[in-house]
């Protein structure tokens, strides 16, 4: 989570000694060492004051796949920032909206931190000295996300992309990265990827394996798909060993396709409204039964390209 400001202890966030849904901050030598807890009962996310005397906190944890839950929320888990203080032992409240206010940044100019009491989740500033809350970015299309301070700045996530706030000018500029990488190929044993297993009545097995379809036949495996920049998933093979179905992002959204051995590739589906998964032929190979993410089951003719639905989800 953080550092202590004297550098000598690394601070983290665990539920260890207590229950899983409560967390609380720790600290442990940055040499190695045992563990010593911070006195505060619960904690989600903190920061030092520069002295170091004092440390700003939320109670509870709401990030991660939490974090779109908690936008908008008003309800009694609705987290404040709070400070407390380690020479007097005592903790005051200095954030009293109704909604989440997250992610505490103590710096020298105050204290930043994380609100959607704008609508959209923005950068705010709490001043000590005047207990004067301030916005200080005004996005209107995308939340802020993610922030980290190194004292002079505030880097953080908004729109897919990283943003540098520099607190004395309060000017916001885009961070430029560059990444270096090797674009060279390597070889992968696939049998430690398997996705799915399927097999023909004349002993063909299908399978799903890092985004590829392979064929094993007479123990000789062939590549059926050889689609590096798309993903294919779900094989099953045709009871007569013909063709095989799959799930594929070919389109830009998962659909179902079909390929026979020859290298014959045709689009079954389009235009779904939810992903498509495992598909499964009937015993005369006529007929795909495929469901989605929502829980409904289709019934595909792959010849006459019509789908129908045969069930769903009672709400």
């Amino acid at each position: 989570m953080d550092w202590t400001p004297d550098g000598k202890f690394i601070v983290y966030r665990s539920s260890q000694g207590g229950s899983g849904t409560i967390a609380r901050f720790f600290k442990v030598p940055a040499t190695g060492g045992w563990p010593e807890a911070l006195p505060i009962s619960e904690g989600g996310y903190l920061s030092f004051s520069p002295d170091g005397r004092k440390i700003a906190f939320n109670r509870s944890v709401c990030d991660f796949n939490l974090h779109e839950a908690w936008k908008g929320y008003h309800g009694g888990m609705a987290d404040d920032i709070w400070i407390f203080d380690n020479q007097k032992d005592d903790i005051d409240r200095i954030t009293r909206w109704e909604g989440v206010d997250q992610f505490p940044m103590w710096t020298a100019q105050g204290i930043y931190f994380l609100s959607d009491r704008s609508g959209m989740q923005n950068i705010f500033r709490f001043d000590p000295k005047s207990q004067q809350i301030s916005q200080v970015t005004h996005y209107d299309d995308f939340d802020v996300k993610w922030p980290s301070t190194d004292g002079e700045s505030i880097v953080f996530e908004q729109g897919g992309k990283l943003h540098r706030l520099k607190l004395l000018s309060q000017k916001i500029e885009p961070v430029q990265l560059t990444i270096p990488y090797s674009p060279g190929k390597k070889s992968v044993e696939a049998s430690n990827y398997l996705e799915s297993v399927s097999t023909s009545l004349d002993a063909k097995i299908a399978i799903s394996a890092r985004g590829e379809i392979l064929l094993l036949h007479n123990t000789q495996v062939s590549n059926l798909t050889a689609t590096p920049s798309i993903r294919e998933k779900n094989a099953s093979i045709q009871p007569q060993g013909n063709w095989i179905a799959f799930i594929s992002d070919e389109s830009g959204t998962d659909e179902l396709f079909i390929q026979n051995t020859k290298g014959e590739r045709k689009q079954i589906t389009e235009n779904s409204n939810s992903l498509l998964r495992s598909p499964v032929w009937s015993p005369d190979g006529k007929l795909i039964a495929v469901n989605d993410f929502k829980g409904i089951l289709y019934l595909v003719d792959p010849w006459q390209h019509t789908r129908i639905q045969i069930d769903s989800p009672k709400m």
